[in-house]
């Protein structure tokens, strides 16, 4: 799956010039997808209720190999388009099949090295297309090689369909359990599920602008060689990866809370190198220490989603966070585009540094409005 998130950042410069469309038209591809996204991740609950986690997986798969391939065959821009979309829906079903299932039945542990696999796939994207495009071949190349993969994907899901059982889908009561019993409104009740929620919107963006927008700023407002920007970004992908298998231990032996706040005072710091650059080296290192510190958050936090608002919510809720991530990684991007097409892509560094602090101040926000709830409920009860 990580193989489509890292080739959109290298290719955009190439796509853009065969559609013929401006530097901030990226935000109409991202905002289609976003729409469907929402859609299906804002449902996700109910589906894996309905057709069960197994066989929503395997249409998940199907979904991105055909629009992968779509996008690799594109004619126009508004086929593009179409096609980005489709593929954002196979990839929300699997993305929220997954984090569900790992959230509810597995640890914050193996949730980290999950990420990790996603990580290792968009560390090895951006290298693949950069070489295509040294290479004098077409961006194209790069969607070929993500729409066999999600092909291989399906039959994979396909062979083990039956193996994802979810708690609520193995209770043989005639009553429903109670993950299954709650709803979309009681779910939505929760101050702290609406700050968690703008949470994963914030963090998830700033994930995405850290990987969308550097190779443009390093290539063409600061003169970087294009095949060391490429490798950079890989790299950037790459420190998400090593952090995800490197908090995945850590998380065994640490608490949680202290942990993703030194994370945070080390992505604000990572962001202020890409802004001030004091010179391209620690730059490009600003931006590497950006991923690693922004890796365990979307994991860490997903994974105790069932503990801190119950497992009742937890389908529900986690299928909101997706809804969240997708919304942060369309939204976020999108209007920093905006910005650095109207006053200079410098402005990216800035943007990104703003968007470090918002996530810090929002976790603590998150932390406090989640204890007095708690605190609330156990009087209640």
């Amino acid at each position: 799956m990580g193989l489509f998130a890292g080739v959109l950042g290298v290719a955009w410069p190439s796509m853009r010039l065969d559609f013929g469309v401006s530097l901030d038209a990226i935000g109409a591809l991202l905002l289609f997808s976003m729409f469907v996204s929402l859609a299906v991740s804002f449902s996700s609950g109910r589906l894996i209720a309905t057709i069960g986690l197994g066989t929503l997986l395997v249409i998940g798969g199907v979904l991105g190999a055909l629009s992968f391939l779509g996008n690799a065959l594109a004619p126009s821009w508004w086929t593009l388009i179409l096609m980005a979309a489709m593929a954002s829906a196979g990839v929300s079903i699997i993305n929220t099949g997954l984090n569900t299932y790992f959230a509810i039945v597995s640890t914050a542990s193996l949730m980290n090295w999950l990420h990790a696999g996603f990580g290792l796939g968009a560390t090895i994207s951006p290298i693949l297309v950069t070489v295509v495009l040294s290479s004098d071949r077409s961006w194209r190349w790069g969607y070929v090689v993500v729409a066999v993969s999600f092909a291989v994907l399906s039959v994979l899901f396909f062979l083990t369909r039956k193996h994802w059982p979810l708690p609520e889908q193995e209770s043989t009561e005639t009553e429903a359990s109670p993950a299954q019993r709650a709803s979309y409104k009681d779910s939505l009740k929760q101050v702290a599920v609406w700050l968690s929620l703008l949470l994963f919107f914030t963090f998830t963006g700033l994930e995405n602008t850290a990987s969308q927008w550097p190779y443009v700023l390093f290539t063409d407002a600061r003169a970087v060689d294009p095949v060391i920007a490429g490798l950079w970004v890989s790299i950037y992908w790459a420190s998400m990866t090593v952090g995800r298998l490197f908090f995945g231990v850590v998380v065994r032996y640490v608490d949680t809370t202290p942990l993703i706040r030194s994370c945070g005072a080390a992505m604000v710091s990572g962001a202020a190198l890409v802004w001030l650059n004091p010179n391209t080296l620690l730059s490009f290192l600003g931006l590497v220490l950006i991923g690693f510190s922004v890796s365990p958050f979307f994991p860490v936090l997903a994974s105790e989603t069932p503990k801190r608002l119950g497992l009742a919510n937890a389908a529900n809720i986690l299928g909101f966070q997706i809804t969240a991530v997708r919304l942060g990684i369309a939204v976020v991007p999108a209007l920093v585009g905006v910005w650095a097409n109207a006053d200079g892509l410098e402005v990216i560094g800035p943007a990104m540094f703003v968007i470090a602090i918002a996530v810090v101040l929002l976790y603590e926000l998150t932390l406090r409005k989640s204890a007095v709830e708690k605190y609330a409920t156990s009087k209640v009860s």
